[in-house]
């Protein structure tokens, strides 16, 4: 995950090895053009992305612009962890994008909140590992997850 900061509240999103099936790209008469796709895990892939951003956004108390790009050889939807790893990068880029670097409990937090907001239900597992790395033990009491090693 790459971020580099805009002078303006807009974020792009760049990413350039999804390879999407299904394109339909429309020019209007006007000179606009139109990309639609009916890739859903693409769609999926991104919704990760916007989510990772708000919630960023609002645990900093800022939103700027970003242009994000996302590179990764990890098939989408293969439940190999990749929505983890987007959320995980994209938060951790971002965040440092705008000047603040987060603790990786805060990374963490924020990446399993962004798993538990777009797919409805979500375990802090994939999330910790992606942002702490190596082997780690997580016991779950109620609401709370507690990460050891």
């Amino acid at each position: 995950m790459e971020a580099n900061p805009r002078r303006d509240r807009t974020i792009r999103i760049f990413a350039p090895d999804l390879k999407i099936p299904g394109i339909k790209l429309t020019i209007k008469p006007n000179g606009k053009v139109v990309f639609e796709t009916d890739y859903n895990r693409a769609i999926a892939l991104l919704s990760y992305v916007k989510k990772a951003i708000e919630l960023t956004a609002g645990h900093i108390g800022e939103l700027k612009g970003v242009d994000l790009t996302v590179t990764s050889t990890m098939p989408v939807g293969a439940g190999l962890g990749t929505s983890a790893a987007v959320s995980v990068a994209t938060i951790t880029a971002y965040s440092l994008a705008l000047g603040h670097q987060l603790e990786q409990r805060e990374i963490a937090k924020l990446g399993w909140r962004t798993e538990l907001e777009v797919q409805g239900s979500a375990s802090p597992m994939d999330t910790s590992i992606s942002t702490y790395g190596g082997v780690i033990y997580i016991r779950r009491s109620g609401d709370h997850a507690y990460i050891g090693s």
